[in-house]
């Protein structure tokens, strides 16, 4: 990613919704935090194999891509649409 955007839990869930569904309900979740934790590795990482080693323990990956990677490669995929649609490139 060109310029480092520190994910709030707010754009955290956007961009976790998004990218792999609705599995979460709601903005108080307390797994929240530490999605953003997960998530901001994911967009930070260097290479989608790096990504994916994040988030490999999830039990979710497997609906959006079958490998951990290429999961990874969604969720940046869409983070990207993300910051296209607030005017950042």
């Amino acid at each position: 990613m060109p310029d480092r955007h520190e994910l709030t839990v707010n754009e955290a869930g956007r961009l976790y919704r998004r990218a792999i569904g609705e599995h979460y309900e709601g903005d108080d979740h307390f797994e929240w935090p530490a999605i953003r934790d997960e998530m901001q590795a994911v967009i930070d990482a260097t290479s989608n194999r790096d990504a994916g080693q994040v988030i490999a323990w999830w039990g979710c990956w497997d609906r959006t891509g079958g490998t951990p990677a290429n999961t990874a490669r969604h969720i940046r995929a869409v983070w990207r649409a993300m910051l296209k649609e607030k005017g950042r490139r």
